[in-house]
């Protein structure tokens, strides 16, 4: 982890797939505990980024994977089909 800090350590991704993989989206979903933070080495609050720790290292998280941990719509909820 050169040139990075941690900043937050979130629960090590405990399942055989990658987080990335789309199968695997349903367990981030308002899962925050998986999230680490990291920073930039002489990087400020601004440059923080989200990853997920796995047994092999860090997976950045793409898009999909932070709307999946903060931005998912409960369907029955809002009156949507789903």
């Amino acid at each position: 982890m050169a040139g990075v800090t941690l900043v937050h350590c979130g629960r090590e991704w405990d399942h055989e797939q990658a987080p990335c993989s789309r199968d695997m989206i349903r367990h981030l979903e308002r899962n925050e505990g998986f999230v680490t933070w990291l920073q930039p080495k002489g990087g400020s609050v601004q440059d923080q980024f989200p990853a997920i720790r796995t047994r092999l290292g860090y997976c950045t998280m793409s898009l999909r994977m932070m709307k999946a941990v903060w931005c998912v719509r409960d369907a029955r909820r809002e009156g949507m089909p789903g």
